[in-house]
């Protein structure tokens, strides 16, 4: 219920942290939601709030993002009504919104009224806003495997597997146009664990998405160290930083450490 949201924000101090439990709690009324509807059995969730809810990743997210592995299941809209009955029974006022598009269709989940009490937002017009994606034509070769998340309640959740997801963060790594900061984080998590990419998903997500640094799957090391040594790090350290659970993670968070990584 929102108040156990707002009990929980009274016991942390900082602001941007409040946003972000805020955030967490409701991509967990969220999830718990999309199991009830049976969306998992169409859908796969993947990218770094994944990690974090899967593997317990060391920061927060923003967004929640899916693949669509089975269409004649896809009932988004109907997902996002049922979301939207199962904030409000929570206490929260929200709005739902979704548009299809050809190939990555998204809606949004906005919650008013929360950031104000919680001291986060001057007005209660401010909204915490939570993005949804879904990619309608995911490269071929992902594996997938089912884990149970007991937060908020015991639900299970479909997801890519580790290597799967590795191929994935590195397709964004390899292939954005631009730096963001958390998916340099989230690589360096899957280094540190000895992750090893799947290495067919990721030829098929270059072949969609193909990479200046990277032609080749079997050279993603050598394509990452091409794509950090163009990077303005200070503006990936500032897109991350204020995400982190622990912010003296920095002092590891470093283009030497990832080298090092890599070189392993």
């Amino acid at each position: 219920m929102k108040q156990e949201l707002l009990e929980q924000a009274q016991r942390v101090a900082d602001i941007t942290d409040r946003t972000n439990l805020a955030r967490q709690y409701v991509q967990r009324e969220i999830l718990a939601s999309l199991a009830g509807s049976l969306a998992f059995r169409s859908l796969a969730f993947v990218g770094g709030t994944c990690l974090r809810f899967i593997r317990n990743l060391r920061r927060y997210s923003e967004d929640l993002d899916f693949t669509l592995d089975a269409p004649e299941m896809y009932r988004p809209q109907r997902w996002m009504e049922d979301i939207r009955l199962a904030l409000i029974h929570r206490g929260f006022t929200v709005e739902v919104s979704w548009r299809d598009r050809r190939a990555v269709d998204f809606g949004w989940v906005k919650v008013s009224e929360v950031l104000h009490e919680l001291g986060v937002a001057a007005t209660q017009a401010q909204r915490l806003s939570i993005k949804i994606e879904v990619d309608r034509n995911p490269p071929a070769g992902a594996r997938c495997e089912t884990t149970a998340i007991t937060v908020p309640r015991l639900i299970a959740v479909r997801h890519h597997d580790l290597p799967s997801l590795m191929a994935g963060k590195l397709n964004a790594v390899l292939s954005r146009p631009y730096a963001k900061g958390r998916d340099w984080y989230d690589l360096l998590w899957y280094l540190a664990g000895g992750v090893a990419p799947n290495l067919v998903l990721l030829a098929n997500g270059l072949a969609q998405t193909p990479s200046a640094h990277c032609r080749e799957a079997a050279q993603w090391r050598q394509g990452v160290s091409q794509r950090m040594a163009s990077l303005d790090w200070d503006a990936v350290v500032r897109d991350v930083r204020p995400f982190l659970e622990d912010p003296s993670d920095l002092a590891a968070f470093t283009p030497e450490t990832i080298r090092a990584m890599l070189d392993r």
